[in-house]
């Protein structure tokens, strides 16, 4: 009691017993003086009561414990009582002190370990964070994670125990392998904490114990559960999934498990841990750390497999469009490349990055003389597609490729135009063969026309220079006589070689192989144009292929068509020019001839003379065209015929005032008549 009120009721009794001493008689004074003393002592101890209660109480809600019964303690015994009760708050408010600094580091830790399995996508680091953090963190010796494989369904069991340095194993398990209380709590999908292991025990693998010599007197089982997101009809109020679910449920089968509507098993895995070599039973904050930490790692691995799926189908679609065996182009509203197939990275010559952000009427224009005028762009602007329609497409190196088009509209979710599918295909052999054809026709019409006139114009021309001789031998002709007949002569022998010509032609006898280097054919015919070149001083330079080879075909046909090209290439030349001769034997020519024949020679023949225009380009190897004045235009005729019955091919590359090369392609085997693929002659 405080000095203050003990002298303030000490005063107020001194007065009251002064003036009943007065006015009463000492033996009625004495008894009311002694129950006076007497209920203030109640009183008082009986507020103390009260406080003292009032304290108590607020202990017991502390520490849950009480520290004995007030009506029989004595006010000594009351004072006591309350002094041990708050050496033991003291004591209990420590420990929770330290409870809570703990539970703060497990939740840092527990914010570690998330940020560090939701940066990775790998089952196997995942489940190592898991462990890791479960037995460091939150100090479990025995623990296992499961993870449920939807595709082959079993459970990749990883099994952890701090004993004798044995870590984490995992087991490949089917679910109808697994029993106890891990088996009906992934089937009943509900965690589950267990006081008594020997009436409801964890489980095996196998008929093995999952912790075998395990001290463990509690364990916890928590399943990792889809969320509803990823269950499509988990939503619906009528769900069958929902509706079967029953946490009173003793046994279920594994068809019961499933989603009777989209057969979909909505256990993600199982974690479950145990007090074995731990000095403390689990209780129900444990199952809460366990919960916790189980809701992340289930949503971490729902996500896991939702992005595995999402790349997956994402693969799927770059392999179907990469597998096309057309050109694809998706092209935005501003008509830049958005995306690009591996087919039309080889068509254009492009890598796919290049092609990224290119304007397409810089890929696809809609004439071989038109810049700028895509039909790409035609199709947003007239909102029109296209089918089948010639196009061309402008190559990484500047050249121009034919292509058949065909365009649609790319939408949105509403129907919205967002852009244009441009799908192309490469008719670079269709048109070869569509020239091939035409070289054919006019191979047939040259070759009627030769039978014709080789009995109607040489016959009757052999007659005329027979008349003419028997004219020129008889003496009763004067000196201009025979100059005329001398001319008329030789004008009979040029159109008999003319003839010669076109017949050699169609009549091209069959070839006679032989083995050959390429060097020997270009030195052959250089030696036979040595006049020609010294008379125009012109410079022949050749090129041969540091290692040699023996090649098949017909030395003298071969020979002609050299001599050809050498000889329009020395003439196309300025006085005192060049020409250039290179062979080379590359290793892939598929990209240029697309024939089944990998293994060519190829001999270029070059000049620097005054070139042919687009137009002369197109006609050089048509019979009877020629840019000389006493040319027969048969030549380059020839050479291309001679070139197709070896199953090669020749190609011009020229420009007006720069010079033009020839560059033929000849098998290094033999290639019989008509095996050939295609026969081209390009212009460029």
């Amino acid at each position: 009691m405080p000095l203050r009120e003990l002298i303030t009721n000490i005063a107020i009794y001194a007065i009251c017993f002064a003036l009943l001493a007065l006015y009463l008689p000492w033996y009625i004074f004495i008894p009311i003086a002694g129950i006076a003393v007497f209920l203030n002592i109640y009183l008082v101890y009986r507020r103390k009561k009260r406080r003292y209660h009032a304290i108590l109480q607020s202990i017991r809600n502390i520490k849950s414990e009480a520290f004995g019964e007030l009506d029989r303690a004595s006010g000594g015994d009351i004072d006591h009582l309350i002094l041990e009760s708050f050496k033991e708050v003291a004591t209990e408010l420590e420990k929770r002190c330290f409870q809570l600094v703990e539970k703060n580091i497990q939740l840092l830790s527990l914010k570690e370990i998330g940020l560090m399995i939701i940066s990775s996508l790998d089952e196997r680091k995942i489940v190592d964070s898991v462990t890791t953090f479960l037995s460091k963190g939150l100090g479990f010796k025995e623990l296992f994670v499961g993870v449920y494989n939807q595709e082959r369904e079993v459970m990749n069991l990883y099994v952890f125990r701090e004993k004798s340095g044995q870590h984490s194993t995992m087991t490949n398990l089917k679910l109808s392998d697994m029993d106890g209380m891990v088996k009906k709590a992934i089937l009943r999908r509900q965690p589950v904490l267990i006081k008594d292991p020997a009436m409801h025990p964890i489980g095996s693998l196998g008929g093995e114990e999952l912790f075998e010599d395990s001290t463990m007197e509690t364990f916890i089982i928590v399943p990792l559960m889809k969320s509803a997101a990823s269950l499509p009809c988990w939503e619906n109020e009528d769900c069958l999934l929902k509706g079967q679910y029953s946490p009173d449920a003793t046994e279920m089968t594994l068809d019961e498990a499933r989603c009777p509507s989209c057969q979909r098993f909505p256990i993600l895995g199982v974690v479950g841990v145990t007090d074995g070599f731990k000095a403390a039973k689990l209780s129900k904050v444990d199952l809460v750390s366990v919960e916790t930490l189980s809701l992340q790692i289930g949503t971490i691995l729902e996500n896991t497999r939702l992005y595995t799926e999402l790349k997956q189908e994402e693969s799927f679609r770059e392999n179907v469009i990469n597998s096309m065996m057309n050109g694809l182009l998706t092209v935005d509203k501003t008509g830049k490349v958005v995306l690009a197939n591996e087919t039309a990275e080889r068509i254009t010559g492009y890598a796919s990055d290049e092609l990224i952000g290119m304007r397409v009427e810089d890929l696809i224009v809609d004439g071989f003389s038109e810049e700028g005028r895509s039909p790409v762009l035609s199709t947003l602007r007239t909102g029109r597609r296209d089918f089948h329609r010639e196009t061309w497409v402008i190559k990484k190196d500047s050249s121009k490729l034919p292509v058949l088009l065909n365009t649609s509209f790319l939408l949105d979710e509403s129907k919205e135009i967002q852009g244009v599918l441009a799908v192309f295909d490469d008719i670079t052999r269709i048109k070869r063969m569509e020239e091939k054809i035409m070289h054919l026709d006019k191979l047939a019409a040259l070759g009627r026309f030769s039978s014709s006139i080789a009995h109607e114009i040489r016959n009757p021309l052999t007659g005329i220079a027979a008349g003419i001789q028997y004219l020129k031998r008889s003496g009763s002709i004067t000196e201009d006589q025979r100059e005329n007949i001398a001319f008329i002569l030789n004008e009979v022998s040029r159109i008999d070689r003319l003839i010669g010509d076109i017949m050699s032609v169609v009549r091209i006898g069959d070839l006679m192989y032989q083995n050959i280097r390429i060097e020997t054919i270009i030195k052959n015919s250089i030696a036979s144009l040595h006049d020609l070149a010294e008379k125009k001083s012109a410079r022949i330079i050749t090129e041969y292929p540091e290692e040699s080879k023996m090649i098949k075909l017909d030395g003298d046909r071969v020979t002609q068509v050299m001599i050809n090209l050498i000889k329009n290439a020395i003439e196309a030349s300025n006085e005192g020019g060049e020409v250039t001769i290179r062979a080379s034997f590359p290793q892939d020519v598929s990209d240029v001839l697309f024939d089944d024949v990998r293994d060519y020679v190829i001999i270029e023949v070059n000049d620097r003379g005054v070139g042919l225009n687009e137009d002369e380009k197109n006609k050089v190897f048509e019979p009877f065209f020629s840019t000389k004045q006493e040319g027969t235009g048969l030549g380059l005729y020839v050479s291309h015929s001679i070139v197709e019955r070896h199953g090669g091919y020749i190609f011009v590359d020229s420009n007006k005032d720069k010079g033009t090369t020839f560059t033929v392609y000849l098998p290094v085997e033999k290639v019989q008549h008509g095996e050939s693929s295609e026969v081209s002659h390009p212009s460029g």
